[in-house]
This record gives structure tokens, C-alpha cells and sequence, in this order.
């Protein structure tokens, strides 16, 4: 383990295996902490490759009567404005590797609403949801007991990009995210709501990722969304594996 300082740790492992075994071990322990405080643990899932055998072992027997799962809620940190059933959502994989092999009830799913007009809407509704769910008021923000992120080439995280006007939202949850030509446009949480959460956990995998991993490591920079993630009262945890985290040195 590289401890970094209060805030944050960086834990590395041999390989995504490992690293989804561990994330999955901290789900069950911070599920139960915060069913047991608050009678319910809410969850911002991400998309992407590196978190699906994460959920795939979550799915398993050997978590499926241990979680509490008719307390656990579930979102989604973005969506692509694509139907559900479309190869290129997030909610499908999670769904058919996670969801559908746990004692969960139905309406504590909350994926985007993508069945609209333009994600501007989608996004809207996404926010009045999450408003509704957390009973907020006008100004408040979610704290949500867990987001999970992951980081891209060019250092995204959920459907913040860099250089987009997004990354200075300062007061809606959620926001539409508009691409042109053959990208599909997406729908994101904003980063108050990402740093507002009691625990962010990042899971990064591959050698790819190495470079710009240090990169996020050593922010926050502006060009880097990912550098960004801060929690104000919360713990941020960065689960590696030994190929990402190559360029990490023993602090």
C-alpha cells in the first residue's frame, strides 16, 4: 500500500483480479457501515471496462447473501444517450454481470432515463430523481456513501472531459455532455456531487494507464478531470494494479 496523506491512499495489486477482489471486499464493509448508520448505502456506479469484473464478483455467490442488498440504491456517475439494451450503455453490463443475480429490489435501480428527446432532458430528470431520492433543498448537494470512478487516456473520469465547460459547474448534479459526429452524447454527475461523497474509490488497470495515472497523482491540474476528485469531508482511495501504478513511487 502507498499511503499519500489524509485524504487519500493509493492501494497497488498484481493485476485486475486482485484489484476487483479488493474493491469488492471494501463494498461489503462500507455497505455495511453505512446501512448500519443510516439504514441505507447509496451508490454512483461507473461505466467503462475496469469495473466490470469488480461487479461481476459482487454478483457471486460468495456476495450475494452477504450484502444487505434490499438497503443498497444504486445510480450511475454517467450514461451514454443510448437506449439501455444498446451495446454501448453503461447500465446494461452492470445489469446483466451484477444486478439481475442479487435479492435487490427494483426501485432501488436508478439508471438514467434515456428514452428522451435529448440529454438535456435525460439529464433534468436525472437531477430531480437524485433531488427526490436525498430530499434535498434547493441548494444542497447529494452525499452520496460511495462513488466509483475510473480514469481514460486523456484523464476523464465519469463523462468529465477536459477542456469542457461542465468541469466549472457549479450547481446543477447532473449535466448533459454533447458530442458531435459518430461519440455518443452522455449524461454525467458533476464534480460538488463527486466531492461531496463520503467515499470515492478509483480502480485503474493496465499499463496504459500508468502515465496518466502520476499525472492525476501529482495535480490537480485543470487539463486532468480526474486530478479534480477531492472529497471535502470524505475519503478518496485509489485501487491500482501493479502495471497502472508502475510509475507510482513509496511515499
Amino acid at each position: 500500500m502507498i499511503s499519500m496523506n489524509k485524504k487519500m491512499t493509493i492501494r497497488k495489486f498484481p493485476d485486475l483480479e486482485a484489484i476487483s477482489h479488493h474493491a469488492a471486499g471494501i463494498f461489503s464493509i462500507l455497505s455495511e457501515e453505512g446501512i448500519s448508520a443510516t439504514g441505507r448505502f447509496v451508490v454512483a456506479l461507473a461505466g467503462g471496462n475496469t469495473p466490470q469484473r469488480f461487479y461481476a464478483i459482487l454478483g457471486s455467490d460468495r456476495y450475494r447473501d452477504r450484502i444487505r442488498w434490499k438497503e443498497v440504491h444504486f445510480f450511475w456517475g454517467d450514461e451514454r444517450f443510448v437506449p439501455h439494451n444498446h451495446k454501448d450503455s453503461n447500465y446494461l453490463p452492470v445489469y446483466e454481470s451484477f444486478l439481475s443475480r442479487i435479492p435487490i429490489n427494483h426501485g432501488n435501480i436508478h439508471p438514467v432515463e434515456t428514452g428522451t428527446n435529448s440529454p438535456a432532458i435525460s439529464s433534468e430528470i436525472y437531477e430531480r430523481e437524485m433531488r427526490n431520492f436525498f430530499q434535498l433543498k434547493e441548494n444542497e448537494i447529494p452525499r452520496f456513501d460511495l462513488i466509483i470512478l475510473g480514469i481514460g487516456k486523456d484523464g476523464h473520469t465519469a463523462s468529465l472531459f477536459p477542456g469542457d465547460k461542465v468541469l466549472g459547474e457549479e450547481t446543477h448534479l447532473t449535466a448533459p455532455v454533447i458530442t458531435v459526429g459518430t461519440l455518443h452524447s452522455r449524461i454525467t454527475i458533476t464534480l460538488p456531487v463527486i466531492n461531496n461523497a463520503r467515499n470515492v474509490l478509483f480502480l485503474v488497470s493496465g499499463e496504459e494507464k500508468a502515465s496518466i495515472l502520476k499525472r492525476v497523482i501529482d495535480g490537480p491540474n485543470l487539463s486532468l478531470p480526474a486530478s479534480l476528485v477531492c472529497p471535502r469531508n470524505g475519503r478518496l482511495t485509489f485501487i491500482v494494479d501493479e502495471k497502472a501504478g508502475s510509475l507510482l513511487q513509496q511515499r
